[in-house]
């Protein structure tokens, strides 16, 4: 595991819990250089948030133990990139703190095809497709059902134009090739429109 400058790599600690507090470390000084205002603090909704994403692409991997993976330095600037982190895409230099002008469209992007298990139980609740009135935007989803049943018989796929992708290049320590463990990659996609 790769300590950040500032902040010490674990000892005494269980690592979720070094990880979870590194996490809010990044997100800290994240808000130090991008705040409006000057304002260094996050608000308790954007770190909360910022940390639960973090820990859920953690979570996600599933190639390794979180104990085993060296995870990249997140750059400061959002406009940045490091050696492991990269981003591409025709609105590479865009982002929340300097969003593309309301009077430009959107440019085209290369198309991507997103597949995904069409599972009947994560649907969207077919009553706010068929009226929208009956969505309440002050009720939280509903939980997914632990019981999914049997999976689909098809894949289906939709495709979309993608303007933005990141690429965040971590290591896998268990899994190692001439003494060096193995590279990893979290593709971040952001799609601009419908391709058809």
């Amino acid at each position: 595991m790769v300590a950040s400058p500032g902040f010490p790599a674990p000892q005494s600690r269980e690592l979720r819990d070094w990880i979870n507090a590194g996490i809010d470390f990044a997100v800290r000084a994240y808000f130090k250089t991008v705040s409006p205002g000057g304002d260094p603090e996050p608000t308790i909704a954007q770190a909360q948030y910022e940390a639960e994403l973090g820990a859920y692409i953690i979570v996600q991997n599933p190639y390794a133990a979180v104990e085993n993976l060296a995870l990249p330095k997140i750059p400061l600037g959002d406009r940045d990139e490091t050696k492991r982190v990269r981003k591409n895409g025709v609105l590479r230099e865009y982002s929340a703190n300097a969003a593309l002008p309301l009077d430009e469209t959107i440019p085209a992007g290369e198309p991507y095809t997103y597949t995904f298990e069409d599972w009947t139980a994560l649907r969207d609740d077919p009553l706010l497709e068929d009226d929208p009135t009956n969505f309440d935007p002050t009720k939280p989803p509903l939980d997914p059902p632990t019981d999914l049943g049997d999976p689909p018989n098809v894949v289906a796929s939709f495709p979309h134009k993608i303007v933005k992708t990141l690429r965040f290049r971590y290591t896998l320590m268990n899994r190692k090739r001439d003494g060096k463990g193995l590279p990893a990659h979290i593709i971040v996609l952001y799609s601009g429109g419908s391709s058809h």
